[in-house]
């Protein structure tokens, strides 16, 4: 099957439902192909979006399963200049018959010819999380749990007495605003359904790192992405505003996460350092200061000394300079009101995470250590 995009030029092909079983007149529901940043196929109900499959991600649309179908393969092509969706069968001699019925679900069929009739092996929307904005604004869609919606961290429903009653259209919100300058981080949402792009600005080159920062730099991004899953994840698709129609999808590429942007005081980075030695080889933090190399020094020294306080090891600036790459912001894994907290590599099996106090934090030394 073809779907066609090019309304500029008027070319399109797409589904139109029947308006019942018995009445092949146009009904209500019609599902295609768009290009609004990233390719994705939608089903409308006159103007209201159905459900989507997800954003394009270089192997698949990314609110459907990364594993292969066994039947068709989807693939994305241009032609004259027109975006064209194609799902054709492995096996050339299948028949395939595809319906999108007057309720507007979305199904698939395949013959067997041996006994004469057609098996249903695809229908859209599967689980109520496909429904579009299932969870409304800031919420999440998790099928499997006691309760299908959740908020993000720092967001809570905008309508309590709703949320009770299990109505999650009213979404979330912020429990604490952005604040812009003063140490605002991300919280990473691992595989899943990437927001709708209603207000997106994107790059098909920026590595994560540079995304990440790109984001910071503008007070109205609220999200950030790789875009593609392809070459290990590339690309940078930032959002804005509120954040609307995600689903966790476990079965999605490890690279499909999501960083959402959250003020200072709802980022909890201490949890997460202790999440990353639970994985890994443990994790030293160190803590260092930008103004200078002697000051580096007198802290870590004053650690040591002091019984009360944690015990460091001590390692010259230019060191610590080389296991985070020169504070590259690809090394960044977190950032607080005190600054940013850089992965470093001291050899092929020591893992660091080093705390850099900005001058611009408004903190002093005593806090800074017993932040950590």
């Amino acid at each position: 099957m073809k779907m066609v995009d090019n309304p500029d030029a008027g070319l399109e092909k797409y589904m139109t439902s029947w308006r019942n079983s018995d009445d092949p007149s146009p009904g209500d529901y019609v599902f295609r192909i768009e290009n609004q940043g990233l390719p994705e196929t939608v089903a409308y109900k006159g103007t209201m979006k159905r459900y989507r499959s997800g954003k394009w991600n270089g192997l698949y649309f990314s609110g459907t399963p990364r594993f292969p179908n066994p039947i068709f393969k989807p693939e994305l092509d241009f032609e004259n200049d027109r975006l064209v969706s194609i799902w054709e069968p492995y096996d050339s001699s299948s028949i395939v018959r595809w319906t999108l019925g007057a309720s507007g679900v979305l199904e698939r069929y395949t013959m067997n010819a041996r006994r004469d009739k057609w098996n249903s092996v695809y229908s859209n929307p599967q689980d109520p999380c496909d429904e579009y904005g299932q969870c409304g604004f800031n919420g999440i869609c998790r099928f499997d749990k006691p309760v299908r919606c959740e908020c993000f961290k720092g967001f809570a429903p905008k309508f309590q007495k709703d949320w009770d009653l299990q109505d999650w259209t009213g979404g979330c919100t912020r429990v604490s605003p952005l604040i812009c300058e003063s140490g605002d981080g991300f919280i990473e949402v691992k595989q899943v359904k990437y927001p709708d792009m209603l207000r997106f600005w994107l790059n098909s080159s920026m590595s994560l790192g540079e995304c990440r920062a790109e984001c910071l730099r503008n007070c109205n991004c609220t999200a950030y992405a790789n875009p593609y899953v392809t070459d290990g994840g590339r690309g940078c698709l930032m959002w804005f505003g509120e954040l609307i129609d995600m689903r966790e999808n476990p079965e999605a590429d490890s690279k499909q996460n999501l960083y959402i942007r959250l003020p200072a005081s709802e980022l909890d980075y201490s949890a997460d350092l202790e999440k990353e030695k639970e994985k890994k080889s443990p994790i030293k933090l160190i803590l260092i200061s930008i103004s200078s190399g002697v000051f580096v020094s007198a802290f870590i020294n004053g650690a040591k000394s002091n019984n009360n306080d944690l015990e460091l090891p001590v390692f010259k600036l230019a060191t610590i300079v080389a296991a985070t790459n020169n504070f590259s912001r690809e090394n960044i894994i977190g950032e607080g009101g005190f600054g940013p907290v850089y992965r470093g590599y001291l050899s092929a099996a020591e893992e660091i995470a080093v705390k850099r106090m900005s001058r611009t934090s408004g903190q002093g030394l005593e806090e800074f250590k017993n932040e950590v």
